[in-house]
This record gives C-alpha cells, structure tokens and sequence, in this order.
C-alpha cells in the first residue's frame, strides 16, 4: 500500500478513537509508519534524501515498542495486531 493512503487511514483512526488507550494506539502506529517510511526512502529514495530519510526511520523506531494496551488495563495479555506500516509497499510522491 502507498504510503499516503496509510497516512489518510491513520488519521481516520485518530479522527475516530474516543478512548485515551486508542489515541496513544494511534500515536504508536504513527510511529511505526515514520520508521517505515524513512527506513523505505533511505534504501530506495533519491540520494539527497536519504541521510534525512534515515533520520526519520531512527525517530519514529523510539517510540515504536510492543505495546500491549490490553495487559496496561488489566485486562489480561493480548496481541496487538501489526502496525498498518507492515501494508507498506512504496513511496509514489516522495514530497
């Protein structure tokens, strides 16, 4: 999936989370596509991109752990599901 159409679906799900534990779930997936997205340009995107593309991958990987929202509340142990920036395939507007 191109990056943009994974933006727009992240900001529909902020725009949707009612909840604290959702917003902070919204935050980590941001995360996890920054890191996506930077790692992505900084091995394929244009040469004077990259250092800053690598940038952008090592920021969003800080704040990108297993976040086990279920086991904070107390509700017992369950897997989150695979960050939305696993679906990415590529970068068509580098801008």
């Amino acid at each position: 999936m191109d990056a943009v159409r994974l933006i727009a679906a992240g900001r529909h799900a902020l725009a949707q989370s009612g909840a604290a534990w959702d917003i902070v779930g919204e935050a980590w997936q941001a995360q996890a596509l920054a890191q996506g997205i930077g790692s992505w340009l900084a091995v394929t995107g244009p040469p004077e991109l990259r250092a800053e593309s690598r940038g952008l991958g090592e920021a969003g990987g800080r704040g990108c752990g297993v976040l086990d929202r279920a086991a904070l509340r107390g509700e017992g142990s369950a897997p989150e599901p695979p960050p939305r920036a696993a679906q990415l395939a590529g970068v068509a507007d580098v801008r």
